[in-house]
């Protein structure tokens, strides 16, 4: 299965648990392929939270020699417009501006490929309407992927 394709299987999921199933809120997860598929639920309400989970799925796809990876969460992100190092600004989370999205992240030993919606509600925190996407190509780098495959 190419990272392209575990995309599209990614996707397929968040449009069905959306706008098939009409739910409104996902639990960040990892689908995890290699001995065995396995979906490892990571929920978090803080940096510390979210370390933990990671570092156990870290663990768990060495024990299962894991050689491709999904990773599905809620976020928030932002625009920023030509020029601006986003890297010096703050986080999206402490932005007025930013924007809920959910995230479809691919990966493999060599690479990764995202994908990510913007969530369309009738209001803040409000019943969701639609997704719209924003971006499609290179994947994540940092927390979220480093380490998930050796």
């Amino acid at each position: 299965m190419t990272l392209d394709d575990l995309l599209d299987y990614g996707d397929e999921f968040v449009h069905k648990f959306y706008e098939e199933l009409g739910c409104d809120e996902l639990v960040p997860f990892y689908h995890l392929f290699g001995d065995k598929s396995i979906v490892i639920e990571c929920p978090w309400s803080n940096d510390a939270e979210k370390e933990a989970a990671i570092a156990l799925v870290c663990f768990q796809s060495r024990e299962n020699h894991t050689y491709q990876a999904l990773f599905i969460s809620e976020a928030w992100a932002m625009e920023y417009p030509a020029g601006v190092d986003w890297r010096a600004a703050d986080p999206p989370s402490q932005q007025p501006k930013r924007i809920e999205c959910v995230q479809i992240v691919a990966m493999d030993k060599h690479d990764s490929r995202s994908r990510s919606y913007r969530m369309i509600r009738d209001k803040p925190g409000g019943k969701l309407l639609r997704l719209e996407k924003m971006y499609e190509g290179e994947g994540l780098e940092g927390r979220i992927t480093e380490g998930i495959i050796l």
